[in-house]
């Protein structure tokens, strides 16, 4: 049996394995298809496609890595060049991308790709200049102009956003309004109900019930005498962020459930809500007539203002366990200094650990790591490793945050960067400081800039320039200076 038979032999039994609910095993078979150098163009695009509808990135990349098509064909390249972003491997995509420029078929699109890659960067400079030069390829399109737009918009130079947006219009009408946009402008002016209504129109995450044809919910008149179910979406920090809102939604109809990550279903629960059942298992036996995604809930509700933190709380006996391994001495420090590397949301926002460990130069300071995952083995790399605490078991079991939110809760401040770990301080009302980079998600954006509108406890530092942590810990170590000083 040659390669490509082999292949399809392996896609055919993950087919089998899916339709059996057997999913662990149906990704195993589309890796050991994706593990062959597979020279059939259709098996390959039949791989592909099966490893995007189960978001498989791992698959994809493995399979174009491998394929002798790709060698020759512009499609492929840009597909695996698409496929390492996803993974996170920026520099990687880069060159792939860049690589590809002068195609005439994909130049436009790795253009394209590479303004959004130095826009998530902070390289504004560069992100124009792709901008630019997508434009003098391709005049008559919208594309160049959109990218300019949304650059624009990062920079809050709403009004010249506008103005490209009103140029693509022009040449071709917008098929949907530009919610990023609105959505910022909202922010500015500080107009809660609009910025929840441009959030409300985002792109919908995938329905959970596809094949019962069950509705997303559109107005909370029809959930009177039905059962609704909630779903959480996105990660796990906009899960942490957006939970608050679940207690409007109890009374609202006669059932209410919560469906959420089984990693999450702990903390969580810690919302107290009587009348909602959080659970993590398949919604199909819940036989709800309608379902909703978390972040639909506050323009559903009618939101004009933000709930405010905490909404959260420890757990009193890992509370009263971390209390007592932790200790009492000292200025207790926590700190985060990685994100999800395979995010593309990561490009530009994780902090090298050595620019942190300058804390640990001030008196009395202690450094205690809440991390998790890749940017651990950072620390052996520090001349004095030993300043910063590791507690190696830090939820290592199979619930996430519950030591987290226990440990943070002993601390006296924590700094963190954009990760869930800043949603789970603010939703306990901890001390904390975000470190953003220099163009933050929109989250972090609302005036005034050094004060999180969500949780009011987090302070922002924001990047002066992309890239300059140092001058962050500069303003990062004032504030610890002065919070000794108070202590």
């Amino acid at each position: 049996m040659d390669v490509n038979q082999q292949a399809r032999t392996f896609i055919a039994q993950s087919q089998t394995a899916l339709d059996e609910n057997r999913t662990p095993l149906a990704t195993r078979y589309l890796m050991l298809a994706a593990s062959l150098p597979i020279s059939d163009a259709e098996v390959l695009e039949d791989l592909l496609a099966r490893a995007a509808s189960r978001n498989a990135t791992d698959v994809a990349q493995q399979a174009l890595s491998r394929s002798p098509l790709r060698q020759s064909s512009p499609k492929l390249q840009l597909q695996y060049a698409e496929t390492l972003s996803r993974r996170g491997q920026y520099d990687a995509a880069r060159a792939g991308y860049l690589a590809l420029v002068k195609s005439d078929e994909h130049g436009p699109d790795a253009l394209l790709a590479l303004g959004h890659l130095a826009m998530c960067k902070g390289e504004i400079a560069e992100a124009f200049d792709f901008a630019e030069k997508l434009q003098a390829r391709v005049p008559d399109s919208t594309v160049g102009l959109s990218l300019t737009a949304r650059i624009e918009t990062e920079i809050g130079a709403y009004d010249r956003a506008q103005a490209a947006l009103d140029k693509a219009n022009a040449i071709s009408p917008l098929k949907a309004p530009p919610h990023f946009l609105l959505q910022r402008r909202a922010i500015a002016a500080g107009d809660i109900g609009e910025m929840f209504f441009r959030l409300y129109q985002r792109e919908k995450p995938p329905n959970p019930l596809p094949a019962l044809d069950v509705p997303f919910l559109g107005d909370l008149n029809d959930a009177r005498g039905k059962n609704i179910v909630v779903f959480g979406e996105q990660g796990f920090g906009d899960i942490l962020q957006f939970c608050r809102y679940l207690p409007h939604m109890v009374g609202m109809s006669d059932y209410l459930g919560y469906l959420v990550h089984p990693k999450l279903k702990r903390i969580v629960s810690a919302l107290g809500l009587s009348g909602v059942e959080i659970f993590d298992m398949d919604l199909s036996s819940r036989c709800p007539d309608y379902v909703v995604p978390l972040m639909d809930l506050p323009h559903l509700l009618g939101v004009k203002t933000i709930d405010p933190a905490p909404y959260l709380t420890a757990e009193p006996a890992a509370l009263e366990r971390w209390r007592k391994r932790i200790g009492a001495g000292g200025f207790k420090i926590g700190i985060v200094w990685q994100g999800n590397a395979q995010a593309a949301i990561d490009y530009g926002r994780s902090i090298p650990l050595h620019h942190l460990a300058r804390l640990a130069e001030l008196e009395g300071v202690r450094l205690i790591s809440l991390q998790k995952g890749t940017g651990i083995e950072q620390i052996a790399a520090l001349p004095r490793h030993e300043i910063i605490e590791v507690f190696e078991d830090l939820d290592s079991g199979p619930d996430a945050y519950i030591d987290t939110a226990a440990a943070a809760s002993c601390l006296d401040l924590i700094v963190t960067i954009d990760t869930s770990v800043a949603h789970l301080i603010g939703a306990l009302g901890l001390p904390g400081v975000l470190l953003a980079k220099c163009y933050p998600d929109w989250r972090w954006t609302f005036p005034p800039i050094d004060r999180s509108i969500w949780y009011a406890n987090t302070k922002i530092i924001r990047q002066p320039a992309p890239d300059d942590w140092a001058a962050s810990v500069d303003m990062l170590m004032d504030h610890v200076k002065e919070r000794l000083q108070n202590a």
